[in-house]
């Protein structure tokens, strides 16, 4: 039963249709115009119209060709066609009647008989279709069609047969392009993760040397991007880190604070930047190099050391330089450095020891991994 389902529905979208329709040709006693002036017809011809709605009429004259002069291309303003003809002759012996084939795609082809052709008169007829059995022929066969997919679907519903309109090549050029990567498209808005390693350096200076110390650690936090277009972009987010400072008596030596730091103690802090980015893709994978430049805001916060009570900033402005390559997961590398002083020690004893007037100001190289979702 299935086989002979699909073999008939073989047959009905393959067999080409074969029901034609006929004409029906009438004098035409309507509201007549004159053609030849603007048809390609002269003053001495005889001219036939055809008013029709059938827009691939042929026309020809098999008995009598060289007399058939003209034939307009079809008139869709007024829906005709115009012949211009040789006029029929007067004399005896002479050419009385003239035999026009006319045919049509489609259609069987009819023969009219036209008499008494003569010089610049008009004669309209009027061109219908009898019956438009080859639309009646194609919607029945649509009918049948979707009957049987329907039928077929039923029995397999996990293998439907689809018929398509599409040529092949259409259909190639579609699956072909469905197998091209696709241009990755970038919202507006991303969030994502960062992960970084950071080594501080505090630069202190004091009235006649200054040294510097770094102090290692990590920072982590969320971060934001915000897309203008595909190449311009903002980036925000909040790092918070920890570093271990500890002393160091090359540094600080004879002017060091008056509060030590403490090697086993971790300070605190948080980290939020706005950076204006720029994205220079490689390929249209979207691995690209991505460059950063903005200001950021610092604030240290509490630790069990007692140097904290003596900073004279927590709160830190600098600015950074930031560079990262990849796609979501890109590899991070980059500067920051602080605008303002970290502590400022005025000169004079504490505790029994002279020091220096001095300053600091911090500093960090960062190194990390970023992964927007």
């Amino acid at each position: 039963m299935k086989h002979s389902l699909l073999f008939l529905l073989f047959a009905l979208i393959t067999i080409p249709v074969f029901s034609q329709g006929e004409f029906v040709i009438e004098k035409y006693n309507g509201t007549k115009d004159v053609f030849f002036k603007s048809k390609g017809c002269t003053p001495e011809d005889g001219v036939i119209v055809f008013y029709t709605e059938i827009f691939n009429l042929k026309f020809s004259m098999p008995d009598t060709p060289k007399r058939l002069r003209h034939i307009s291309a079809f008139d869709n303003e007024k829906n005709c066609y115009v012949l211009c003809i040789q006029p029929t002759d007067q004399e005896i012996g002479g050419i009385t009647k003239y035999s026009i084939d006319i045919a049509a795609e489609g259609y069987i082809p009819i023969t009219l008989d036209v008499k008494g052709i003569n010089v610049g008169e008009t004669q309209y007829f009027t061109i219908n279709s009898k019956n438009d059995s080859v639309k009646v022929e194609n919607e029945k066969l649509k009918s049948q069609q979707a009957e049987l997919i329907k039928k077929l679907e039923e029995k397999q519903p996990q293998n439907p047969i689809i018929i398509s309109n599409q040529t092949p090549q259409e259909t190639n050029k579609q699956s072909s392009q469905r197998l091209m990567p696709m241009e990755l498209k970038q919202s507006k808005v991303a969030w994502g993760i960062r992960l970084g390693y950071v080594n501080y350096t505090e630069k202190v200076t004091a009235s006649d040397e200054s040294g510097s110390a770094s102090f290692p650690g990590f920072e982590l936090g969320p971060i934001f991007n915000y897309s203008f277009n595909k190449n311009l972009y903002i980036n925000s987010g909040a790092m918070f880190g920890i570093i271990t400072p500890g002393y160091n008596d090359d540094v600080y030596g004879d002017y060091h604070y008056y509060i030590d730091y403490d090697d086993n103690d971790n300070y605190y802090y948080a980290n939020i930047p706005i950076y204006l980015g720029l994205k220079i893709p490689f390929n249209n994978n979207g691995f690209s190099l991505f460059t950063q430049l903005g200001p950021y805001i610092e604030y240290w916060l509490t630790s069990s050391n007692s140097v904290k009570d003596e900073w004279t900033n927590h709160c830190q402005y600098g600015w950074a330089l930031m560079a990262s390559i990849g796609y979501k997961l890109k590899f991070e590398f980059g500067y920051r450095s602080a605008f303002t002083n970290m502590m400022v020690n005025e000169e004079g004893e504490y505790g029994g020891n002279y020091y220096q007037k001095s300053s600091s100001k911090l500093s960090a190289i960062i190194i990390g991994f970023s992964y927007v979702f």
